[in-house]
């Protein structure tokens, strides 16, 4: 039987590398308005850069309106469970 480590690093991406090439296609902008104003506002306990938008004043995350914003955690590889 193959351990689920082994299969974790074969199909399932690394979650800091997603982050980063969703920031180098997108640049970073606010999910709520559309800004490019922002102020950088540390990490969630996630990993997660946190952003304060300067043009609406709303907070948001590298995880804002993606398939991770309400899950309770995130290792440092996705998992399917």
């Amino acid at each position: 039987m193959i351990e689920s480590s082994v299969v974790n690093g074969v199909f399932l991406p690394n979650r800091d590398r997603i982050f980063e090439e969703v920031k180098m296609l997108n640049g970073v902008r606010c999910p709520h308005c559309g800004s490019s104003r922002l102020h950088r506002d540390g990490y969630t306990g996630k990993g997660a850069a946190k952003y304060h938008c300067l043009n609406c004043g709303k907070y948001f995350n590298d995880l804002t309106k993606t398939i991770f914003e309400h899950h309770k955690s995130l290792s440092r590889r996705c998992s399917t469970s």
